[in-house]
């Protein structure tokens, strides 16, 4: 038990598209809440967000929506979770990453070759 407050930077560096809406979500047991909402277009806003309580066992969602069209919709969401009362730090650029992608070995080169070539593409 414990909580973590938040702090980042959201960016929606493309000049075309409507932005994006990101958003932090506690869950507890069964139930759901919205804890702050965020849109950007065109720019770039600060996620603050100040103690969310937990218990063992909740969890917190960062969730990001395209609007109305996923068009030109990237984006980049870097956040830091300080975790209370230990005071401990957590970057999503550093402790959130999940395994480095392994290199294709030739059989499977071959068969991205293949799957991206006209033959196979517009079989008659």
């Amino acid at each position: 038990d414990g909580s973590v407050s938040i702090s980042g930077r959201v960016e929606h560096p493309s000049e075309s598209g409507d932005g994006v809406r990101c958003s932090v979500v506690h869950r507890s047991g069964g139930n759901v809440r919205l804890i702050r909402s965020w849109t950007v277009a065109k720019g770039s806003a600060a996620t603050l967000i100040e103690h969310i309580k937990l218990k063992e066992g909740d969890t917190v969602e960062f969730v990001t929506d395209c609007r109305t069209g996923p068009s030109h919709d990237s984006f980049k969401w870097q956040v830091t979770l300080t975790q209370y009362p230990k005071r401990q730090k957590h970057s999503s650029e550093r402790s959130f990453s999940g395994p480095q992608p392994q290199s294709l070995g030739p059989t499977a080169i071959l068969c991205q070759a293949l799957l991206a070539c006209n033959e196979l593409a517009f079989v008659d």
